[in-house]
């Protein structure tokens, strides 16, 4: 079962309609998250996903059928991740971005604030490179 399947199981089974799902966690497009399997990383932010998995009672991990990480990190941990990765490297912040694909400027300035803004696919290719699992970096709702 995909994500979009699971969160249509979850909404119903919580009484919700997709709109109302929607407005829930402050969004207007839950139809597509509902209809295509990809979209979920693709077009919520972390903060999204986060608010998503508290309004069905769900933790990341449960949404995206994965086992739980062994341990979490902080945004400032993922930061100082990538800033040692870049020093063993011997790259700047620019060259580990261009490697990644995604501007990381921000996550070392500000790392709560761009991971909240930041997509699942972004956090994906990010840990990827670090060797690290991106559901590591997610906030976790408590999932009753």
């Amino acid at each position: 079962m995909g994500p979009n399947q699971i969160i249509t199981q979850a909404r119903e089974r919580i009484g919700l309609n997709p709109q109302e799902l929607g407005e829930a966690i402050g969004i207007s497009h839950t139809w597509d998250l509902e209809a295509y399997e990809d979209e979920l990383s693709m077009t919520l932010s972390l903060a999204e996903l986060s608010r998503l998995c508290e309004v069905l009672n769900l933790t990341p991990c449960e949404l995206l059928e994965q086992s739980p990480p062994e341990h979490f990190i902080s945004p400032a941990e993922l930061r100082d991740d990538i800033l040692e990765d870049c020093h063993r490297r011997g790259w700047m912040l620019e060259q580990f971005g261009e490697e990644v694909g995604w501007d990381v400027q921000g996550l070392t300035e500000h790392p709560t604030e761009y991971l909240s803004k930041l997509n699942l696919d972004g956090l994906q290719d990010i840990c990827r490179h670090l060797g690290i699992n991106p559901l590591a970096a997610i906030p976790l709702p408590v999932a009753a």
